[in-house]
């Protein structure tokens, strides 16, 4: 092989490498690219819930004991979140600083994986 051809040869499989490899890394990122990336999750009681806040989860909670209440900052903003189990069913909904309620998960009890189990939230 020329010298002349090598180093055509070289810079062609570099100029792959540069073009796939970022290329790669983008893909292998988070398939929700809409979510927003979380900051900061804070355990909070109940009685430190903005007032709206505090009457939407007692109301979306039905009197079930809350196991996770949690101020969650985004670069989007703040907003709150429970949970509870209902049943077999562990209940999540996000909610507004407003009271506005964002989302409401359900989904069976024994699906979650072990690290997603938190302790009892006073209130």
């Amino acid at each position: 092989m020329k010298t002349g051809t090598k180093i055509e040869w070289f810079l062609a499989v570099l100029l792959v490498a540069t073009t796939l490899v970022p290329a790669l890394a983008l893909a292998d990122g988070d398939d929700d690219e809409t979510a927003p990336k979380e900051l900061e999750e804070v355990t909070v009681a109940l009685a430190d819930l903005p007032e709206a806040v505090q009457a939407t989860v007692l109301k979306e909670s039905a009197g079930f004991e809350l196991t996770e209440l949690q101020e969650i900052t985004t670069a989007e903003g703040v907003f709150y979140e429970a949970e509870w189990i209902d049943g077999d069913y562990e209940v999540e909904v996000k909610v507004a600083p407003d009271g506005q309620v964002l989302e409401r998960e359900r989904e069976k009890a024994d699906e979650q994986e072990d690290d997603d189990v938190e302790g009892e939230v006073d209130g």
